[in-house]
C-alpha cells in the first residue's frame, strides 16, 4: 500500500510540471500550428537563466525575473524566426524549431560546459508526510504553481478580450483578419506567454534536477505526448493527459522492472493514437 501512495502522490506531483510545459507547447500549437521541437531546449535555457541569476532575493523573484527574459525571448523568436516562415510548409516549421533546439544546446554547451549544473531546495527543505508518503515540498509547490499556470493560461484565452483574439485566430487566421484582429500580434503573444510559462517554472525545476545542455530533450518528447494525448491544441486536454502519463509513469517505474516505466507512457501513447487519434479533448483551445 505504501507503495502504491508513493506512486500515485508522486505521479500527481509530477502532473504539475507536464501541465505547464505542455501547456505552452498546446497553445502555440493551437494558435499558430507550429511544431515547436525546441520548446525543451527553451526550458533548459531558462534554467541555465536561473543558475546565471542566482539568488535575487528569492527564488520567487527569480522566478518573475526569468519568466519576464523568456516571455521577451519567445517574442523575439516568433519574430525573427517563426513569422518569416509561417507561410511555409509545417515541415518547415519542424526543422526550423529542430534547428533552433540544437543552437540553443550547442550555445549553452560553449557558455556553461557539459556538466550538469544545480540549486539547493531554494531553502525550502523537508517533505510533506501524506498517508505514509513522502512529498518533498519544492515538488509539491511546483506542482501547484504549474497547475496555477496552466490555469491562468486557460482562463486568459477564455475570459479576455486578447485571450477571445487568440481563439479566433487559432481556428481562422483569415476570418481574424477581416474582423480586424492583428493575427502578427496575437501569434507573438501567444509564443510569449508559451515560453514565458517555462521561465516562471524553470528555477523550481532546477531545484528538483541538475540542468545540462541535453536536457531538454526529456521534457520535449513527454510535452508532445501530453499534448497529442490531450488533442494537439488543448489546454485542458493537456491538463487532463499530464495527469494521465504522470500517473503511468510513477506507477510503471513502482511495479514495473528496469527502465519499462517510462514504456509504459509509450505504450499508453500508441494505444491512444490507435483508438481516439484525435486525443481526449480534441483539437479546442
Amino acid at each position: 500500500m505504501a507503495v502504491f501512495l508513493q506512486a500515485l502522490f508522486s505521479g500527481v506531483l509530477e502532473a504539475g510540471l507536464l501541465m505547464a510545459v505542455a501547456a505552452g507547447l498546446a497553445l502555440v500549437f493551437g494558435v499558430m500550428g507550429v511544431v515547436n521541437f525546441a520548446h525543451g531546449a527553451l526550458l533548459m535555457i531558462g534554467m541555465y537563466a536561473a543558475v546565471a541569476v542566482g539568488d535575487v532575493g528569492s527564488i520567487w523573484v527569480t522566478s518573475l525575473l526569468v519568466m519576464a527574459a523568456m516571455a521577451v525571448l519567445g517574442g523575439v523568436l516568433y519574430a525573427g524566426l517563426i513569422r518569416p516562415a509561417y507561410h511555409l510548409d509545417h515541415t518547415f516549421h519542424l526543422l526550423i524549431t529542430l534547428g533552433l533546439a540544437v543552437v540553443l544546446e550547442n550555445v549553452v554547451l560553449l557558455v556553461f560546459g557539459a556538466s550538469p549544473r544545480g540549486r539547493a531546495n531554494a531553502g525550502i527543505g523537508g517533505s510533506l508526510q501524506l498517508l505514509g508518503a513522502s512529498l518533498p515540498w519544492n515538488r509539491v509547490i511546483l506542482f501547484f504553481l504549474g497547475a496555477a499556470a496552466t490555469a491562468a493560461l486557460y482562463l486568459f484565452i477564455t475570459r479576455t478580450e486578447l485571450g477571445q483574439q487568440i481563439r479566433a485566430a487559432s481556428q481562422d487566421t483569415m476570418a481574424a483578419e477581416l474582423a480586424g484582429i492583428s493575427v502578427q500580434k496575437v501569434m507573438a503573444v501567444s509564443m510569449a506567454l508559451g515560453v514565458g510559462v517555462l521561465g516562471l517554472i524553470a528555477p523550481w525545476v532546477l531545484t528538483t534536477t541538475s540542468v545540462s545542455p541535453t536536457l531538454g530533450d526529456r521534457f520535449v518528447l513527454l510535452a508532445f505526448v501530453v499534448v497529442i494525448l490531450g488533442g494537439a491544441g488543448s489546454l485542458r486536454g493537456a491538463a487532463l493527459a499530464a495527469v494521465i502519463v504522470g500517473l503511468t509513469e510513477n506507477f510503471g517505474s513502482a511495479y514495473l522492472p528496469g527502465t519499462l516505466g517510462l514504456s509504459a507512457v509509450w505504450i499508453l501513447f500508441v494505444l491512444v493514437l490507435l483508438l481516439r487519434p484525435q486525443g481526449i479533448m480534441g483539437n479546442k483551445l
